[in-house]
């Protein structure tokens, strides 16, 4: 009687061969969901970074606009006049 298989694995340890396929499907799933859950903080990465870069272009506006008020305001230009240069100021960078 032939006790093995191929690889000389004994048939008394392999209970059938859906055992075997029913684990492999398991980890394919479980690398399929780790692969996904990777992917996602690659994304979430990507964003925070964005988020990151406009707040500071953001800021470089921000001061920018502050910064030609406060020119402005030196030269003795009128304050009615300077909201306009201003926001010009700001839209520019």
């Amino acid at each position: 009687m032939n006790t093995h298989i191929k690889n000389d694995i004994p048939i008394r340890f392999l209970q059938s061969f859906g055992i075997e396929a029913q684990r492999r499907g398991a980890s394919t799933i479980l690398i399929v969901f780790m692969f996904a859950a990777l992917v996602m903080l690659a994304f979430l990465g990507i964003n925070v970074s964005l988020l990151q870069r406009h707040h500071a272009e953001a800021q470089i506006a921000s001061d920018l606009a502050a910064r030609r008020g406060v020119d402005l305001l030196a030269q003795g230009i009128e304050e009615i006049e300077i909201d306009p240069l201003v926001r010009d100021a700001a839209e520019l960078n």
